[in-house]
């Protein structure tokens, strides 16, 4: 009965300084909210408006998604310092953005340069919506030059080919319309890695792209549900809508894409459901079915188990090499960027040390 004792005595005592913990942080948060009122707040795409209605107790937001909001709030108070890399990837590095988008690329952008061993070229799809000069200042932590890239530039560079009016319409019809546009038309320039620019990078995925995936034409990953054009799938490989579900978060390409000998094919037939929110993933798994292969596991996880978890896994403690953070997921983005810059800690001083110089 004494070790019994003595075991219930020491997690009573854990548990006391748990609470304290707890308690300290969230008088540290209740005060610097009430603190933050007294201040002019700077806006701007990267820049956040303090989250109000989070005070607001009619708000039914789960525990962990107002924590998410938070985190997004300090999170777009920081800046980004540049991080130098000697090696050169053989790869180019593709992602996308717009004002809703630009956070997310540059938290995404700086994990993956943290992450990686060597510097890939990069190039940007900017959606229309912002100035090229924002998505500069916001990627200035990227130590090259990097090309950025418009709408009417992409799809220019692909006219000529017979199916231009489908992927045309496709473009025109949906934001990801344009990402698969994109990434068809870049293809033609070697190998290529695009990423959304909702995924976090734990590790370098170099040892799988210049691995076993190296003379391969396409690959996407899998996700643990199945979101895609049923219409699309049915029509040319019904065995997509089993799970895992294709996910086209992460996309690797060798060759080039325009001349795949299905693509017109399988174009022509998707703009019959132009505004599909899921044609370009459906289209990608698609071309993977018929002439590539998936993603190996470890490269990009796109799980949803975790969704309301208030205790959860260091990310970079995760096996693989990144993770999606869909959009219901978004709050877990910022939560695990938030511990991959040091944690709520580094990020609450940062925070107050940028508002005592009035942003």
């Amino acid at each position: 009965m004494v070790p019994r004792a003595a075991a219930a005595s020491r997690g009573a005592h854990c548990g006391s300084i748990l609470m304290g913990g707890l308690k300290w942080l969230a008088g540290t948060l209740l005060s610097l909210l009430v603190w933050h009122m007294s201040f002019p707040e700077h806006i701007s795409h990267i820049r956040r408006r303090f989250p109000r209605y989070l005070l607001n107790p009619a708000v039914r937001y789960p525990l962990i998604v107002r924590l998410g909001i938070l985190a997004e709030y300090l999170i777009s108070k920081q800046n980004r310092e540049v991080h130098a890399k000697s090696g050169r990837a053989s790869y180019r590095l593709l992602s996308m953005t717009g004002t809703a988008h630009l956070l997310l690329l540059r938290e995404s952008l700086y994990s993956f340069l943290c992450a990686s061993s060597s510097l890939p070229p990069l190039e940007i799809l900017n959606d229309g919506s912002l100035q090229d000069d924002e998505i500069r200042r916001a990627l200035s932590f990227w130590p090259e030059p990097f090309q950025i890239f418009h709408p009417d530039q992409i799809m220019l560079s692909i006219h000529e080919y017979p199916f231009y009016p489908f992927l045309d319409t496709l473009a025109a019809s949906h934001p990801l319309g344009l990402k698969l546009a994109f990434i068809l038309c870049r293809s033609q320039y070697g190998n290529q890695l695009f990423s959304d620019s909702d995924i976090l990078w734990f590790r370098d995925p170099a040892h799988y792209l210049d691995g076993q995936l190296l003379t391969c034409p396409i690959a996407i990953g899998r996700e643990d549900s199945v979101s895609l054009n049923q219409n699309l799938a049915k029509l040319f490989f019904p065995k997509l809508l089993q799970l895992p579900g294709p996910n086209s978060g992460c996309v690797w390409s060798t060759t080039n894409l325009l001349d795949v000998d299905c693509l017109h094919q399988v174009l022509s037939a998707s703009v019959d459901y132009p505004t599909d929110y899921f044609n370009e993933q459906t289209i990608l798994a698609i071309l993977t079915c018929m002439r590539g292969e998936w993603l190996p596991d470890h490269v990009c996880e796109t799980s949803f188990h975790d969704r309301f978890a208030l205790i959860r896994a260091n990310p970079q403690s995760s096996p693989h090499c990144s993770r999606h953070y869909v959009n219901i997921l978004r709050h877990l983005f910022y939560l695990d960027a938030i511990s991959m810059s040091g944690g709520w800690i580094k990020a609450i001083s940062n925070y107050l040390f940028s508002r005592l110089q009035f942003d």
